[in-house]
């Protein structure tokens, strides 16, 4: 656990910059901005009309895994472990740098469970898109221990578990029916099949 600590206290209470506090804060509630629900329905609009008939399927495909990814992560390992949060902790004195306190659980990280499980989807359909959809996942993971809310091995666990049902969705389901496999971009071009 002092090992926990000492990553926490470093990244929460010593690698910090108001410019990067900013942007974390930003960074991990993005979802819920207007600027993202404006911009993702604009883009949803875009890939609709390119895409056609494909897009609802990689959306079914995204709903399955990370619906999967985040009922098991919240309804089962975190009310089994029961760990809490690092703001929960008195003695750890949080620097807490978000408006909210969530009150549930700190193991596993949801955030990064669920966009661990997203990028391998996106990943798996549109291969282009993986470094972007690492990159965002690093990014979320490591805002959460930023804003105060999640241990290290908190967001570690969560990429893992996120990235083992991304691996079992794609490789039980996606990889095996074709209603799956027609919507995934070929290496050779950008167009869906």
């Amino acid at each position: 656990m002092s090992l926990e600590i000492a990553l926490f206290d470093l990244i929460n209470k010593t690698l910090t910059h108001p410019w990067l506090t900013e942007f974390f804060v930003f960074f991990t509630n993005v979802h819920k901005t207007l600027f993202f629900k404006i911009g993702f329905s604009i883009l949803l609009v875009f890939w609709v009309y390119k895409c056609k008939w494909n897009v609802g399927k990689v959306l079914l495909s995204i709903g399955l895994v990370v619906g999967s990814a985040d009922a098991f992560s919240y309804r089962v390992l975190k009310e089994f472990i029961e760990r809490p949060r690092p703001h929960h902790i008195e003695s750890i004195q949080s620097e807490m740098r978000l408006e909210y306190g969530p009150k549930s659980a700190s193991f596993p990280s949801n955030h990064a469970t669920n966009t661990t499980a997203l990028a391998m989807t996106v990943a798996f359909f549109y291969p282009f898109l993986m470094w972007p959809a690492v990159i965002t996942t690093v990014l979320i993971a490591y805002s959460r221990v930023y804003v105060g809310v999640h241990f290290v091995s908190d967001v570690l666990a969560g990429i893992l578990l996120g990235s083992l049902l991304g691996f079992l969705w794609i490789k039980f389901v996606f990889n095996r029916f074709e209603f799956f496999k027609k919507a995934r971009l070929s290496k050779k071009n950008t167009e869906p099949k």
